[in-house]
């Protein structure tokens, strides 16, 4: 499915992104997505919808295209009405229809209470979950849950990303929500985004520039498999991710991607003490060869600098 539109707006903390489809004065109906989706959840659902309407689908803030908000404290439902708030007061509707899927209900629900009669007709889909969640059945039980294990690990809640492969993070999808592989594709086409792209959408570095850590790890290969052999096959699982989500991999992270489809494949295994001495002279040929592959930018090997970050050594 293609959006008629897609567009950003200012916010306070950013931008928030904005895709729309059908016609634009037909009746308004505002969507909004699930935890850790984006707009195009509601891709299939608006291909059967009436062309009449007008449809608006928002990424909240830190899914998608739209910027997270900044590192500090613990961040609650309720905060992310705002973005709703300021996208309709943008989109300068008095009264619209709502589509809200999973976390999204809440939304719906929070503005109503806030703004009742505003919204015509409500539609909430899979709302079960998330309206158990908002259930408080024990204080201290919920302070020390989302309260104080938060604050007992700030640094690693707001500084500590964990990033994904476009494989690992398709294969996360379809496990947790039994889906297909086109499936998942569509789900997280607004979701991959390099990192340094991500940057921009999630500005740690900029809040914090000396908060961000950067991974830095060694691969210990098995004896019987050849780094040739792993980067031919590897590209092919690439090429065949990239035909099925039309989104050619960004080669600022083949590097990353290239270490979990080792481990995951049990080619290899992660040593993050990685002494330099152990890199084996045919991986670092084909480091040579790659400017993809290599160590940290001020490494050297015999002498010669390696480019990239990632190092190789056999068992």
């Amino acid at each position: 499915m293609k959006w008629q539109l897609q567009w950003k707006i200012r916010v306070p903390w950013g931008t928030l992104a904005l895709t729309s489809r059908g016609h634009p004065d037909g009746e308004p109906v505002f969507c909004v997505h699930g935890r850790q989706d984006s707009s195009s959840v509601f891709g299939p659902l608006v291909d059967l919808m009436p062309n009449m309407n007008h449809y608006v689908c928002l990424d909240m803030p830190g899914n998608g295209l739209s910027d997270g908000f900044p590192p500090g404290p613990k961040l609650m439902r309720f905060h992310f009405l705002m973005a709703m708030e300021l996208a309709i007061a943008h989109l300068g509707w008095d009264h619209f229809i709502f589509i809200g899927h999973s976390m999204g209900c809440e939304q719906g629900l929070f503005f109503n209470a806030i703004h009742p009669n505003r919204i015509t007709k409500m539609v909430l889909l899979d709302a079960n979950p998330t309206l158990m969640r908002m259930q408080v059945e024990d204080p201290a039980e919920y302070q020390r849950a989302f309260f104080d294990n938060y604050y007992e690990h700030f640094h690693r809640e707001n500084f500590e990303r964990k990033t994904h492969t476009r494989v690992s993070a398709m294969r996360s999808l379809a496990r947790a929500r039994d889906l297909n592989d086109s499936q998942c594709a569509d789900l997280l086409q607004r979701n991959f985004h390099s990192k340094s792209e991500a940057a921009q959408w999630h500005p740690i570095e900029k809040w914090h520039p000396n908060e961000a850590i950067a991974p830095r790890v060694m691969l210990i290969l098995n004896d019987k498999d050849r780094i040739t052999d792993i980067i031919k096959e590897f590209t092919k699982e690439e090429q065949r991710i990239a035909k099925l989500t039309g989104v050619k991999p960004n080669q600022a992270d083949r590097g990353k991607r290239l270490t979990e489809y080792i481990v995951r494949n049990q080619l290899g295994v992660v040593d993050n003490s990685r002494p330099k001495t152990q890199m084996n002279e045919e991986a670092f040929r084909e480091i040579m060869e790659n400017e993809d592959y290599g160590c940290e930018p001020d490494d050297m090997f015999h002498g010669r600098p390696v480019k990239g970050w990632l190092w190789f050594r056999d068992r």
